[in-house]
């Protein structure tokens, strides 16, 4: 389904789906979370449950794909290699909320669909990234294996599905293939951490045609919080989490360093930096080995012990600090 036809589906009439529609596509550019569509969305029919569509959002290539590379291609007056949906020119781009918006990406390249699809082929087929889902899977995954007779195929599949719509919710904020690398680590880290909590709280249940909720939650029960490629070694974290869950899905780590330097906050602006994975000469000295390869390959609280001893903090405290990142403006 495309956009309009998806939420005419869930209950919307087609005039409210038009409504809907740049919303959506904000939320998709990540100009706000879900929980601010959701506002939205009640504004024009409160009687419509917008949650029967967004978590499958992950899976409809039309909506994430199609649509977004057609509405950016054509926003940069190029030519997006395939016919938009209507909608796109009669809703989308005379929508001025939604233009104002994309002009944040005004010096990024726009790429044709079949472009787009290469580079995200190129992405999950890259070598890094194989190795990198298979030690994932073996080293945190392998109770699900063992235990509920899952195929490493599924789980692979259900890794590289997200990943996919990791990169497709960041386009076209591409800056580099490492940075793509990036964003496809975290979000099959992400994923993965899904499945295990979903696992390991004993609440599996088979889903029929009937209880799609079940199963679609685990692919966006961390939607809300965002996937860009800061936070990799952030989200394993049931402490970030809980500040990540009310962050605006554009806030980056970069940023909210940025607002901790000029408030002269050096010392948790040093602990973010580490947390994120990003490189530091003395915590490198501290622990004997290059930090930034010990932040992606360790457990979240084995990196957190690690940079309040490398710092002289306490952990408690540096836990109380990251749940309140979301007040730092």
């Amino acid at each position: 389904m495309n956009a309009q036809e998806a939420l005419v589906d869930i209950g919307y009439s087609v005039a409210e789906a038009k409504k809907v529609m740049p919303s959506l596509f904000l939320y998709l550019f990540r100009a706000f979370n879900q929980a601010e569509l959701y506002r939205r969305a009640a504004e024009v029919n409160p009687k419509v449950n917008l949650f029967k569509l967004m978590p499958r959002v992950p899976l409809m290539g039309e909506i994430t794909l199609h649509d977004k590379v057609c509405l950016f291609a054509l926003f940069q007056g190029e030519d997006p290699g395939i016919k938009p949906n209507a909608y796109v020119k009669t809703v989308l781009l005379k929508d001025l909320e939604l233009v104002a918006h994309l002009e944040q990406f005004r010096e990024f390249p726009a790429y044709d669909i079949k472009t787009v699809s290469a580079l995200e082929a190129r992405a999950l087929l890259n070598t890094e990234i194989k190795t990198y889902v298979s030690k994932f899977i073996f080293r945190k995954m392998r109770f699900i294996l063992n235990s509920y007779g899952i195929a490493k195929d599924e789980l692979e599949e259900s890794l590289q599905e997200r990943a996919i719509h990791n990169l497709r919710v960041n386009y076209p904020n591409w800056k580099s293939s490492g940075e793509m690398l990036a964003m496809v680590k975290s979000a099959i880290a992400n994923a993965g951490q899904n499945l295990i909590k979903y696992y390991a709280a004993g609440k599996r249940a088979k889903v029929d045609s009937e209880n799609h909720a079940v199963e679609y939650s685990l692919e966006s029960m961390q939607e809300s919080a965002g996937d860009a490629p800061e936070y990799q070694a952030l989200v394993y974290s049931s402490a970030f989490d809980r500040g990540l869950e009310i962050l605006e899905a554009s806030r980056s780590v970069d940023a909210i360093m940025e607002s901790l330097q000029k408030a002269n906050l050096n010392g948790k602006r040093l602990l973010v930096s580490i947390l994120s994975g990003h490189f530091d000469r003395g915590f490198t000295d501290y622990l004997g080995r290059d930090c930034s390869e010990f932040a992606e390959n360790s457990e979240f609280e084995k990196l957190l012990t690690e940079a309040c001893g490398y710092m002289n903090l306490e952990v408690a405290k540096a836990q109380k600090f990251l749940t309140t990142l979301s007040n730092v403006h």
